[in-house]
């Protein structure tokens, strides 16, 4: 068997691939800045939400309701990791996410940001940047 050692750009490269094709693996890989104090719980519920979203990003669905018990995701896939990940790979997208409080929207906001803003996603994706108003 040969085996040969990938290079770290190639590495990158590789999940910078799945990332973009993927929005579940984007949201593992992303985990430890959105919520740096609570480890990645994989879940089928979790994967399919993922999988819906993407079927949103390609127009195939219009419409969609996420309906789960609280504390399982909704607002992290939904609001916080959704837009970072559609600029990977559809630049310029706009959204708009609404909240029944004032409050849940900062705070996802705040992470959504806080993934755009992180080491890993601007190494990943140099060319995706905030305007400087968005502060």
């Amino acid at each position: 068997m040969l085996r040969t050692k990938l290079s770290s750009e190639q590495v990158l490269s590789i999940n910078r691939s799945l990332c973009e094709k993927s929005y579940y693996h984007f949201l593992r890989e992303a985990w430890p800045i959105i919520d740096p104090s609570v480890d990645f719980s994989p879940n089928w519920h979790i994967q399919a939400i993922c999988e819906h979203l993407e079927a949103v990003s390609r127009g195939e669905i219009l419409r969609l309701v996420i309906n789960v018990p609280p504390r399982h995701c909704k607002s992290i896939t939904s609001n916080v990791g959704f837009l970072p990940w559609l600029w990977t790979h559809q630049p310029g997208t706009k959204l708009m996410t609404i909240t029944c409080e004032h409050t849940l929207a900062s705070r996802d906001a705040v992470a959504s940001r806080r993934v755009v803003m992180s080491d890993w996603y601007k190494s990943m994706w140099p060319s995706v940047q905030l305007f400087e108003d968005a502060n």
